[in-house]
């Protein structure tokens, strides 16, 4: 009978860390889908230019891009405008409507990050700029697996994340405070993972908040996927 009670015990246990983890990232996913199109205007104004110059410095003309974390393709259009092949992808079906509509060149699909899965070393380069943010420290490890995975033999990474440490649930009050998960991180946590999963650094910048649109300092990192030895 004890046994019986224990088994149930972690049985139910299990099935609530399954659906912690499943909560967090519907709270972000519904937060996205009901300010689609005031994030779109807000964020605009804020394009990453020099580190988006950087990152395609990196790269051959034509090269396919997946922009992972793309919500309403700013980004994208971006990268197509410079004559780059994209796959856009979020977790937020407005966010895709507003990107297909924006950036009609590229190609876009819904997709959780954690679950997300394309072909081995179809991709060129990565561009995962304050996406990964929203990724739990617990499966951050099995995520950048599957990155590198997709990436081709020397492949470009950029990963920018809010610096900090921990995780949260939090209200963006920016948003009239609808709630957000939230994964803080170090530049050396950051890079410690990255190479511990086969990535060469190639550039590292923390970066002081300049707007009054932006809540902390940013850790940004181009790295690359290391080829046949």
């Amino acid at each position: 009978m004890r046994i019986r009670l224990k088994l149930i015990l972690l049985c139910l246990l299990s099935m609530g860390s399954l659906m912690g983890e499943q909560d967090y990232r519907e709270v972000t996913r519904q937060s996205y889908d009901q300010t689609a199109h005031e994030y779109q205007e807000n964020t605009l104004k804020l394009q990453p230019e020099v580190k988006a110059k950087a990152f395609l410095s990196y790269l051959a003309p034509e090269s396919k891009i997946l922009d992972l974390g793309c919500g309403p393709g700013r980004d994208s259009k971006f990268f197509v405008d410079k004559g780059y092949e994209v796959i856009g992808v979020d977790i937020s079906p407005q966010m895709i409507a507003l990107a297909r509509n924006s950036v009609p060149q590229a190609n876009f699909l819904v997709s959780d990050i954690e679950s997300l899965k394309l072909k081995d070393e179809s991709i060129d380069a990565i561009w995962a700029s304050a996406s990964l943010l929203h990724v739990s420290k617990k499966a951050m490890s099995g995520v950048i697996e599957n990155l590198y995975r997709t990436l081709k033999p020397e492949g470009i990474f950029y990963v920018s994340m809010k610096k900090g440490s921990g995780e949260e649930l939090q209200a963006d009050d920016r948003y009239g405070g609808v709630e957000k998960f939230w994964n803080y991180v170090s530049e050396d946590e950051l890079t410690q993972l990255l190479v511990e999963k086969g990535f060469q650094i190639l550039e590292t910048e923390t970066h002081q908040k300049s707007t009054s649109y932006q809540t902390h300092p940013w850790i940004s990192v181009i790295c690359k996927k290391k080829g046949p030895q």
